[in-house]
This record gives C-alpha cells, sequence and structure tokens, in this order.
C-alpha cells in the first residue's frame, strides 16, 4: 500500500457512489485526506486506488478509482 499525499486539503464534490450505506448525496462535498494505492494480488498484480476524504457532514466514505465518481474543486 502506498499513500499519495499530493491531494491533500483539495476540496472535492461527489458525483456517484455504490456504498448503498452512506447517506452521503450526489454533490456532497468534502475535504481529501490522501490517496492510497494498494495491491489487488489476485488480479494480475492490478493497483486499486482509493480516495479517501472527510465530508463535510461528517463522515469519512472513502471513493473508489473506477468505481465511485468524484470531481476535484
Amino acid at each position: 500500500m502506498a499513500i499519495d499525499r499530493s491531494l491533500q486539503g483539495r476540496r472535492v464534490r461527489l458525483d456517484s457512489t455504490t456504498d448503498d450505506h452512506t447517506a452521503l448525496q450526489r454533490g456532497a462535498e468534502g475535504t481529501v485526506r490522501y490517496y492510497r494505492w494498494s495491491h489487488a494480488w489476485n488480479d494480475d498484480d492490478a493497483a486499486q486506488g482509493t480516495l479517501c476524504v472527510d465530508w463535510d457532514d461528517g463522515s469519512t466514505l472513502a471513493l473508489i478509482d473506477g468505481v465511485d465518481a468524484w470531481v476535484l474543486l
């Protein structure tokens, strides 16, 4: 796992998420903590990225690259 803090402090807006357990709606905004890369060793060593966000409503839902959609502001 690798942590990239180059986006730390940037604002982000949620476009969509597949997480059925979150109260976050499209248009929710938050602040990026970091971007995390993880290897899926069972999938031809493909990397999976996760954007870790502190949402304005207090949620800490992380967004999965290629699954969830967001816009950096």
